[in-house]
């Protein structure tokens, strides 16, 4: 059975000196909202999302809609004899989209270097946790291998740091890749807004949570920065 996007979320832990990493991977036969955008909305498992991947990344349930379901644990790290850690996975090549979603875990962030060539799309700071995400293709390498860096004080400074080169890097990354990612995150980010706005309808503009007038912000300037992206490589 072909599906129309795959979601494969991703927990890494530290537990007594072992990283454990929990995965789900969700086949949806149906455009569904997908959200990795921090959210002060306290998660709690009913009919309304999946909360995924130590509860940073949110899916909307639809109903009569059929999802496959697949959760598992793992080991993909390295403790090599010089003190690096290495994360390392494989991902298999699932039927149409994709989104592969990891949250490191608290206190720990990614060598910037070590992410190529597999950058990610984007990456996000939520509940505590630095969290990256890949929209893969066909053409993508199949591994994704890079080294992990705890941060012994002022993780959210580290992060910060982290982001302003990420962002950076992005700008060094092949025309062809940047172009893909553009146009997927412009379509993940229309359905976004499509929902937020039925959100905001249903509640009315005075009456809107919070959370969603912000996420409905912060996504309409992510779409309008993936459509520049579009738009300077078309001229």
């Amino acid at each position: 059975m072909g599906y129309f996007l795959t979601i494969v979320a991703q927990s890494l832990d530290l537990q007594d000196s072992d990283f454990i990493q929990t995965v789900s991977v969700l086949n949806f036969v149906n455009q569904v909202f997908v959200s990795w955008s921090p959210t002060p909305e306290q998660p709690d498992q009913n009919e309304k999302w999946y909360w995924l991947a130590s509860n940073t990344l949110r899916v909307s349930k639809g109903r009569g809609q059929f999802v496959d379901i697949n959760t598992y644990h793992d080991t993909p790290i390295e403790r090599r004899s010089d003190g690096q850690i290495v994360y390392r996975w494989e991902w298999a090549n699932y039927s149409g989209s994709t989104i592969i979603h990891l949250a490191l875990p608290p206190n720990f962030i990614a060598e910037l270097q070590s992410l190529h060539p597999n950058i990610p799309a984007y990456i996000k700071m939520n509940r505590g946790r630095l969290c990256l995400g890949w929209l893969p293709s066909p053409e993508s390498a199949p591994a994704y291998a890079f080294n992990l860096i705890e941060t012994a004080s002022d993780f959210e400074n580290s992060v910060g740091i982290f982001t302003d080169q990420f962002e950076a890097m992005k700008h060094q990354e092949p025309l062809k890749s940047r172009i893909a990612h553009a146009r997927k995150l412009s379509n993940i980010y229309t359905s976004k807004i499509q929902h937020l706005e039925e959100q905001l309808a249903i509640y009315g503009t005075a009456n809107v949570p919070f959370h969603i007038q912000y996420e409905l912000d912060e996504t309409q300037k992510a779409l309008q920065e993936q459509q520049s992206i579009l738009t300077e490589n078309r001229q």
